[in-house]
């Protein structure tokens, strides 16, 4: 039922997932193995090789980095994608994507999420205060994606993306486009043996990528009343001081022509702050 695809480049790590998945998932399924341990492919790249090479109706696409705690599992996840056949199901996101460059965890109102990262339980809203198994989101974290094969084979990933980062928005952003919904599950514990990098490629792909979607944003759901254009601000401040934190320069930021007329769309049509911010970001940075 159930075609698993996993981008692996850590052969002992994909050997005990397999066996947790054989343990767990009480349904029949597939393991798509590609090999990328010499980076033969972006992961964009090896999802849509495994896109192609799957012979079940529901697709799951997650990191080799992961450990699925919950029993019968398979059944579970099929039973949510039954419901919501038009879209993407994970277990972390985000319900609001602003134009500014971000990730899904950016704006902690926004977060809907339920796993655990290297042990310790991450959720949101504490104790599922709104009593339900899903939450509408914009963007998921993509350690674990899930949809049906139909959905996902038409629009597929975007293959020109480079290296590891991003990727996750682009494809909710796909979602979002072709009309999908987007839903975080919370009975579907998975444990997260990682707590990512941001680093330089993050920031030059998440840019990337916002840039391509900014005609449709910001888009936002659920029952939270969003201040958008304070969250679109604040969201602009730590997208540059995480270009900053990564080495990039004051021209980087500056100069950068999406970047510039984002933050006047932003800001009512000023760029002196966003120099002013920049700079002292930058002499943060040194000093510290």
């Amino acid at each position: 039922m159930i075609s698993i695809i996993i981008c692996s480049r850590e052969k002992k790590r994909v050997s005990q997932l397999k066996k947790n998945i054989q343990d767990t998932i009480g349904a029949e399924f597939e393991t798509i193995i590609i090999d990328n341990s010499e980076n033969k492919h972006s992961i964009t790249q090896a999802y849509n090789i495994g896109i192609d090479q799957s012979k079940f109706d529901y697709l799951c696409f997650i990191h080799e980095d992961i450990e699925f705690k919950t029993s019968n599992w398979g059944n579970i996840l099929t039973s949510h994608i039954d419901k919501n056949p038009q879209g993407i199901v994970g277990v972390a996101g985000g319900q609001i994507a602003t134009k500014a460059p971000s990730s899904w965890s950016f704006v902690p109102q926004a977060q809907r999420k339920n796993f655990m990262q290297c042990g310790k339980l991450n959720t949101f809203p504490k104790n599922n205060v709104y009593e339900t198994e899903t939450a509408e989101v914009i963007l998921l974290d993509g350690f674990f994606l899930s949809c049906k094969k139909e959905f996902i084979t038409p629009i597929r990933f975007d293959d020109t993306m480079h290296g590891f980062h991003a990727y996750d928005a682009d494809i909710c952003l796909r979602s979002k486009a072709n009309g999908g919904t987007n839903l975080v599950i919370y009975n579907l514990l998975i444990d997260h043996k990682s707590k990512g990098n941001p680093n330089r490629q993050w920031v030059e792909s998440t840019k990337k990528t916002f840039e391509k979607w900014n005609h449709m944003l910001p888009i936002y759901t659920g029952t939270e009343k969003f201040n958008v254009s304070q969250i679109e601000q604040k969201n602009m401040i730590r997208f540059i001081r995480r270009m900053i934190k990564n080495g990039c320069s004051y021209a980087d930021v500056v100069k950068d022509d999406f970047l510039s007329s984002l933050w006047k769309e932003i800001n009512g049509g000023e760029t002196i702050t966003l120099k002013c911010k920049t700079f002292f970001y930058l002499l943060l940075r040194w000093i510290l």
